[in-house]
C-alpha cells in the first residue's frame, strides 16, 4: 500500500521543474493520515517503506531519493542524485545535491550545503554556513560549522569541530577530538589529533607542521605551535605570537622557575624542529650555524 499521494496542488521550481504537494495516506512514524507534506517531482523522490518523510515546504527533485526513516523538512531542498536515507534528517535551509549523500543519525541544517560526491554520516552535524563537497567526508560524532569547507578527499571524524572560516582539503585528516577553527587551513596529507586546537591563520600540509606538549606550566595547559604564512607561531592559554615573543613573556612571567623552564624547553624544541634562526649578538643565525 501506498503511503502517500499527490494532493494536485502543484509548484513550479525555479529550474521550471513541476513538483507536487503530498499527503499521507496512513500513519507511520510521527506522521498521521491526512498530514500535508512538502513537494517532491515524482514518487521515485520519496519511498513509500519505511517512516522517510518530506514536511513543510521542503523539495526533492530530479534524480534524488529520500527512503528509509530519514526526514527532510523546513525549506530545505534535495536534488540532483543526492541521495538522504537511514535516520538522517534535514532542516531548515539546508541542500544536498548532486551525488552527495547523508546517512546513519547524520543532521545537515542552517544553510549549510553538501554537494560533489559528499558523504556526511554516521552522528556528524553540519550547520550554519558550512560546505562539504567534492568526495569529502564527514562522519562519527564530529561537527562543522560556522563558515568552514571540508572538500578534496579529506575526511573528518571522530569527536572532532571544524568552525570559522577553516578549511580542510586536499589528503588530510582530523579525528579523535581534534578542532580546527578561526582561519587555519589544513591540506596535503596533514593528520590532526586527539586533542589538538589548531586556528588563527595556521597552514598546516603535512603533520610535521606543528607540534604541541602539555600538560605544562602553573595551569597545565597545552601549548602548541603551527606554521602560518607569517611563520612559526605559538598559542597558549590568552597568549598568540611568534617564538621570540612567547620566550620574552615567558621569561617576564616566570622567569627562570620550573614553569618558566618548561615552556622555554618548549621554545627550544621548535628551533631544532623547524630550524628557526635564534638572536646573537643583535643578528639572528640558523642552527648549526658557526659562531667564528
Amino acid at each position: 500500500m501506498k503511503k502517500y499521494e499527490f494532493t494536485g496542488e502543484t509548484l513550479l521550481d525555479f529550474k521550471g521543474v513541476v513538483l507536487n504537494r503530498i499527503r499521507a495516506l496512513k500513519d507511520f512514524g510521527n506522521v498521521k493520515a491526512g498530514d500535508i507534506g512538502g513537494w517532491i517531482e515524482k514518487e521515485e523522490n520519496l519511498s513509500h517503506r519505511g517512516n522517510c518523510w518530506v514536511y513543510d515546504e521542503a523539495k526533492v527533485r530530479e534524480e534524488a531519493c529520500v527512503t528509509e526513516n530519514a526526514e527532510v523538512r523546513g525549506d530545505s531542498e534535495i536534488f540532483g542524485k543526492a541521495i538522504v536515507h537511514e535516520n538522517s534528517k534535514i532542516y531548515e535551509n539546508a541542500k544536498v545535491y548532486e551525488d552527495s549523500e547523508v546517512y546513519g543519525d547524520a543532521v545537515v541544517h542552517g544553510n549549510a550545503v553538501v554537494y560533489g560526491k559528499a558523504k556526511v554520516c554516521v552522528n556528524a552535524e553540519v550547520y550554519n554556513y558550512a560546505e562539504i563537497y567534492d568526495r569529502a567526508w564527514v562522519c562519527g560524532n564530529s561537527k562543522v560549522y560556522d563558515y568552514s569547507k571540508i572538500y578534496g578527499n579529506s575526511e573528518v571524524y571522530g569527536d572532532s569541530k571544524i568552525y570559522g572560516n577553516s578549511k580542510i582539503c586536499g589528503n588530510s585528516k582530523v579525528y579523535d577530538y581534534a578542532e580546527i577553527y578561526a582561519n587555519a587551513v589544513i591540506q596535503g596529507t596533514a593528520e590532526i589529533f586527539k586533542y589538538t586546537k589548531i586556528g588563527n591563520d595556521a597552514l598546516i600540509e603535512s603533520s610535521r607542521d606543528y607540534v604541541f606538549m602539555g600538560p605544562v606550566g602553573r595551569k597545565n595547559r597545552v601549548v602548541e605551535a603551527f606554521k602560518t604564512p607569517n611563520g612559526i607561531m605559538v598559542n597558549v592559554g590568552c597568549f598568540y605570537g611568534g617564538i621570540e615573543e612567547f620566550e620574552d613573556k615567558v621569561k617576564a612571567t616566570h622567569g627562570t622557575n620550573k614553569y618558566g623552564i618548561e615552556y622555554l624547553s618548549f621554545a627550544e624544541l621548535l628551533r631544532k624542529r623547524f630550524n628557526i634562526k635564534i638572536p646573537q649578538n643583535g643578528r639572528t643565525r640558523c642552527l648549526g650555524e658557526s659562531n667564528n
